[in-house]
């Protein structure tokens, strides 16, 4: 008969007991032969930031038009505060955005008013982002700013028709998407005068002048039409209109007639008579011929002495 023996187990109360941890000290670490090798540390420093996206809404916009950029970026340190500076590339002010800890993304807009001129259409962005210990990161991303031609939209004569020697006064407006363009209107009257350079300060939509056609033009025709040329320029294009104006020829006018004979009917048969006399013509430009007709059937060629149109 077997008998069983149950084992009596001390069991033991325990209590809560405040438990302090001291700091420990650097110990020595020690390489595989025994020597030391120096504390073990652990390195405080701040770990900068990382720019990871930059972004663009549109790449290529024309002049006068806005972008909306995007960005986003690491820090490890998750209580950091940072700060971005934006640097649109085309002189304007820097954009700064502070951000709260915490905040890993930024959005910015901004207008460019002009293209860049030259041989290209491109800015570059520059993006710097900084955090409350000083570390930053940077990154760039280009955008493409087309320059917008000037449009004319009225060219207006103050009289469509005039006389030569006359003025004619012409004016005329253009619109242009580029806020910051400068402009030069170029005009060729088409009478082969110099022509006319008008230099525009920026913001200027419109124009006005004056011009002297000194003659019709050819000779021998009562009016003539000219084609007045009209070229408006910004530092990249231009657009060019034309507008027409009629040039009247103004007939001469006889001043004077002084003759060799005493007076009318006063000579006799076999004298030699001659004959001049002065005429005025408006037209500066003009060429003239005289032709005496003497009453007896006879008719000559006279001799003209002008200056400036008349004689």
């Amino acid at each position: 008969m077997h008998s069983h023996r149950k084992d009596k187990t001390n069991h033991t109360m325990h209590t809560n007991q405040n438990v302090t941890f001291e700091p420990l000290e650097p110990r020595l670490l020690l390489s595989a032969d025994g020597l030391p090798r120096g504390p073990l540390d652990i390195d405080p420093a701040n770990s900068p930031p990382a720019i990871t996206s930059l972004s663009l809404d549109e790449t290529v916009i024309s002049e006068n038009d806005s972008v909306d950029l995007s960005g986003t970026f690491d820090d490890i340190d998750i209580i950091d505060t940072h700060s971005v500076l934006i640097n649109w590339g085309d002189g304007s002010a820097n954009t700064v955005i502070d951000l709260t800890g915490g905040e890993r993304s930024f959005d910015a807009m901004h207008q460019y008013l002009d293209d860049p001129g030259g041989a290209t259409d491109i800015y570059t962005v520059s993006v710097t982002v900084t955090d409350d210990d000083g570390a930053s990161d940077s990154g760039d991303i280009d955008v493409t700013v087309l320059n917008i031609a000037p449009d004319i939209t009225l060219l207006s004569l103050a009289q469509a028709v005039i006389d030569e020697n006359g003025i004619a006064d012409l004016s005329g407006m253009f619109t242009d998407a580029g806020s910051l363009d400068s402009h030069t209107v170029t005009i060729n009257w088409d009478d082969g005068s110099t022509d006319t350079v008008l230099d525009l300060t920026v913001g200027d939509r419109s124009f006005n002048t004056t011009h002297q056609y000194l003659d019709d033009d050819p000779t021998g025709t009562p009016s003539d039409v000219y084609t007045i040329s009209v070229t408006v320029t910004d530092d990249d294009e231009d657009d060019s209109e034309t507008i027409q104006i009629t040039v009247n020829n103004v007939d001469p006018v006889i001043d004077t007639i002084v003759s060799s004979a005493a007076a009318l009917g006063n000579a006799s048969e076999g004298d030699e008579i001659t004959v001049s006399g002065s005429f005025s013509d408006i037209g500066t430009l003009d060429t003239h011929t005289a032709v005496i007709d003497w009453g007896d059937g006879t008719v000559s060629n006279a001799t003209v002495v002008q200056d400036s149109g008349s004689g």
